[in-house]
């Protein structure tokens, strides 16, 4: 009876440790939002990488629409008015895929922005060099509470 109850609290041990780290291995899904994990190599392999929460990406969605809205700077281009206007109007059906890195000591968030869904957009992080208004990017500073490197794709 002894061997069987040691058995079984064994079983948990090793159950449960390996649920959890398989979990930290993967990217929160959520919708049409992905948020890498810190694990995931994007770009730039020098940078320190944090996991963002899925409560703290949902907060800043709609406050990145409010961005959008009222922005008047030139990342645009020319076509302003009708790229603002169709971001808008498509906002809610963007693809958006996050992760969280560290610049001179300030946790900052990149949002990447596309309409069709790509394979394996939940697992890799999708560079497009087209596309208008349907991709687009922004950071998002979390200690200075500020967007930057807002940048919309040109049209070939």
């Amino acid at each position: 009876m002894r061997f069987i109850a040691i058995l079984i609290m064994l079983l948990c041990i090793f159950s449960c440790e390996s649920e959890n780290s398989a979990a930290s291995h993967n990217n929160i899904v959520k919708g049409n939002t992905v948020i890498f994990t810190n694990t995931v190599s994007i770009l730039n392999n020098n940078l320190e990488m944090w996991q963002p929460r899925i409560e703290d990406i949902e907060n800043l969605i709609p406050k990145i629409k409010s961005f959008i809205e009222i922005n008047n700077n030139d990342s645009f281009g020319t076509e302003l008015a009708q790229k603002k206007e169709n971001m808008i109007k498509y906002f809610n059906k963007y693809y958006i895929q996050c992760y969280g890195y560290i610049l001179n000591g300030k946790r900052c968030i990149y949002f990447n922005f596309f309409l069709q869904s790509i394979k394996e957009w939940e697992n890799q992080f999708i560079i497009i060099k087209d596309g208008g208004f349907s991709v687009w990017h922004i950071e998002f500073n979390t200690i200075d509470k500020v967007f930057y490197n807002y940048c919309v794709n040109g049209e070939a």
